[in-house]
């Protein structure tokens, strides 16, 4: 029996006090609360202040996480979340790797983007907003994701995991790499 149900910050339901042997099902998932787990709001699919398409972007970058950078997939302590625009429904700013709907309108064209956001984290009691960094168009982020997950891994040292090692670079150096990424072709 279900005494009660809570929504978490991450748009999960929480199930508390199940009774033993009363219950049978399994919803978990191998991914969840792991680095492949992406929280996402709905973008312009039912938001008419929305930009961008959060879900498509999500399930694109899911799939580039767990064929492409296998094990990494599950790493703990890195998340993405993904809002079609400013206002933060898919809680952009308080992530490992934000991505916050936007345009860029170059030679009068609209081109769906994403601000990028680096470092945002919640712990418990705490919360610190992610650096915001540069606009990548959309297309280009899911290579430019896995490129710098796969940069990043590689300055990992000793028994040093892929979120001791985003605590410790420089987001300017993130910038950096991300930069060729950001040209827009129309």
């Amino acid at each position: 029996m279900v005494d009660f149900l809570s929504k978490t910050f991450s748009f999960r339901i929480k199930i508390d006090q199940v009774r033993e042997g009363q219950v049978n099902f399994n919803v978990a998932n191998k991914g969840a609360e792991r680095f492949v787990d992406i929280t996402r709001c709905p973008g312009t699919e039912t938001c008419k202040l929305a930009i961008t398409r959060p879900r498509g972007l999500a399930e694109v970058l899911e799939s580039e996480i767990q064929n492409e950078l296998g094990a990494l997939s599950l790493a703990k302590g890195v998340n993405i979340k993904v809002s079609g625009c400013p206002n933060s429904c898919g809680h952009h700013h308080l992530a490992t790797f934000g991505f916050s709907g936007a345009a860029q309108h170059p030679e009068n064209k609209t081109v769906p983007c994403y601000q990028v956001f680096f470092r945002g984290s919640t712990k418990r009691g705490k919360a610190t907003f992610g650096v915001p960094l540069l606009k990548l168009p959309a297309r280009r982020i899911p290579e430019a994701l896995r490129k710098l997950i796969q940069w990043l891994d590689a300055q990992r040292g000793g028994k040093e995991s892929l979120a001791d090692v985003i605590q410790r670079i420089e987001p300017l150096q993130v910038k950096a790499f991300l930069e060729p990424y950001s040209t827009i072709s129309v």
